[in-house]
């Protein structure tokens, strides 16, 4: 089975934000459908796993912004899953890439994922949920590491946010774009307009669940990079980097 998944993909109006682009928490958004739908071809999706009480959670993820696209833009996708490492293999990597037909890289990025077994309470071995014949890409994306900072710091408080009944997934979690859309939404359009953001990271560390009330603080980082923190009543729920 080939290893790489390739099509064409009209921007929708719904996904693009007052620049007229593919909105900031939207190609998260792309990504994640981007991963559902070639998970189903390989067969380990959600409708595969979920009669087996298992699910993938994604720990961390990672965008860079080249130019986003515009609505009506016709964009290549492209997306697979990194060969995986370790002697359990409990987690591993997925890539992303959006290009124009004419090959220019617009958006590329990538997210690790686990996955966990509901009836078990326990991680699954990654090694053993791809098919014999399944052909790893060895192409990477996005081959930036992801950032490592610690979360105890001195922060900024700016804004907060309050979950909400459709901010959570299937599960019962806040859904992980819904962490981007809130962070997105501590800013007015005129903002988002100035920040002009090429790169925005996320790493999830504890589930958040509705009716918590989402605090976060910031902080300037090295490398023009500003580091955010989302924390509720003082435990951190998810950290962001973005420049």
């Amino acid at each position: 089975m080939e290893g790489k998944m390739t099509w064409d993909w009209f921007v929708p109006p719904s996904m693009a934000d007052t620049t007229g682009r593919l909105g900031i928490p939207n190609a998260f958004d792309l990504f994640m459908d981007m991963a559902s739908m070639d998970s189903d071809r390989i067969g380990n999706g959600v409708k595969q796993l979920l009669p087996q009480g298992r699910f993938w959670v994604t720990t961390k993820t990672l965008i860079r912004f080249h130019r986003r696209p515009a609505i009506a833009d016709i964009v290549e996708l492209s997306t697979w899953p990194e060969n995986i490492k370790g002697i359990r293999g409990l987690k591993g990597n997925r890539d992303y890439l959006v290009r124009t037909k004419e090959g220019e890289v617009l958006l590329d990025g990538k997210t690790e994922w686990t996955m966990l077994d509901k009836n078990a309470n326990d991680y699954v071995d990654l090694y053993g949920v791809y098919p014999d014949d399944f052909e790893f890409c060895e192409e990477l994306a996005c081959p930036q590491n992801y950032f490592k900072i610690k979360d105890d710091f001195e922060e900024e408080p700016f804004a907060s946010y309050k979950v909400l009944s459709l901010d959570t997934d299937f599960v019962g979690h806040m859904n992980n774009v819904a962490y981007v859309r809130a962070f997105s939404n501590c800013f007015t359009a005129e903002e988002w307009r100035k920040l002009k953001i090429s790169e925005l990271e996320i790493h999830f560390r504890r589930p958040c669940f509705e009716g918590d009330t989402l605090d976060f603080s910031r902080r300037p980082g090295p490398g023009g990079y500003t580091e955010v923190r989302g924390s509720v009543d003082g435990a951190t729920k998810v950290i962001l980097r973005y420049k």
